[in-house]
């Protein structure tokens, strides 16, 4: 059972329309978006930052996301043929620079209903000097961060930007960033600098 049918169970017993709200993402949204970047992507970057950011800024970044998405289609597959299935020719990974760290931003195909997601940053925790001339140590952390369709109380729509944790819980840090390279980017960027400004 789904975590979306399991709120269902428990709020039906009672009207209430968050039930219906939920119901109706639940339809909507694509299985295999979500869990591409919520669980798939998330665990592979957290297991290995280092070697995640390394294939997906390389010229076998393209290979790298055909499997993660041949391993979800498995994960999510259904007796109906999907006309709206992610495709790996879809998903693209940039690499660039935050401030002084070394970043893949994650595109993926525009979302449809809430949850999915528009961007994943994964971000090392170093510098791009110790990437460049490979001094880069095993151990570096890293941050998960995403620009999300997301639901408001009225049930109208809003981005917002999350930050996504190796254990699998995430935080909603803003909003009203437009789905575009650029505006991300800042959203990462402000996020990164308000951290290091109260460590």
């Amino acid at each position: 059972m789904s975590i979306w049918q399991t709120i269902c169970r428990v709020f039906s017993r009672k009207p209430d329309p968050l039930v219906e709200m939920v119901r109706t993402l639940n339809q909507r949204r694509r299985q295999d978006h979500y869990v591409f970047v919520h669980h798939a992507l998330r665990q592979l970057a957290f297991g290995d930052p280092v070697g995640c950011f390394t294939v997906l800024s390389s010229d076998r970044a393209d290979e790298a996301i055909a499997d993660i998405c041949r391993r979800v289609q498995e994960s999510c597959a259904t007796p109906e043929p999907n006309p709206r299935r992610l495709m790996p020719r879809d998903i693209h990974a940039h690499t660039t620079g935050i401030g002084q760290f070394p970043c893949i931003v994650v595109e993926m195909p525009e979302p449809t209903s809430e949850t999915e997601a528009y961007f994943v940053a994964i971000v090392l925790l170093t510098t791009i000097d110790e990437v460049l001339d490979g001094t880069i140590s095993r151990d570096t952390h890293m941050r998960y961060i995403t620009l999300e369709k997301g639901m408001v109380d009225d049930g109208s729509s809003c981005n917002l930007v999350c930050e996504w944790f190796k254990e699998g819980m995430h935080a909603i840090l803003g909003g009203g960033v437009q789905p575009n390279m650029e505006q991300f980017t800042q959203a990462v960027h402000q996020q990164l600098q308000s951290t290091k400004q109260t460590e």
